[in-house]
């Protein structure tokens, strides 16, 4: 089953409960490209109210960290793009809540449309 959203075509939809302090990892593959994801929450104690997202490319993955991502839900305002492929860009999209000592993580990753 195919899915779109706008003009992206749904790859993959993964929820993962990650426990505070563990790695967590994601591996897919987007047309010819192996991605590898590496999860990381991070508190952020000079600003604990603001909540942020960065990616940060590493040799063979890319780490998301997601800074004080500690609310009720949390989300993206819109998609972010991390990568380009067959002249197409990679998109991701995240919606998380946390409870306790762990956050349920719903993870989105999307192509553009093809020209």
């Amino acid at each position: 089953m195919k899915a779109k959203i706008g003009n992206l075509e749904v790859i993959l939809t993964q929820t993962l409960i990650i426990q505070d302090d563990l790695d967590s990892w994601v591996e897919f593959k987007v047309l010819n490209w192996d991605v590898k994801l590496n999860l990381v929450f991070h508190k952020k104690y000079d600003n604990p109210s603001e909540s942020s997202f960065d990616i940060e490319p590493q040799e063979d993955y890319a780490k998301l960290i997601f800074n004080n991502w500690d609310g009720e839900g949390m989300s993206f305002r819109e998609p972010a793009s991390f990568g380009i492929t067959e002249d197409r860009k990679v998109y991701l999209m995240a919606f998380g809540q946390r409870v306790g000592n762990a956050i349920k993580l719903d993870l989105q990753i999307l192509l553009e449309a093809a020209a």
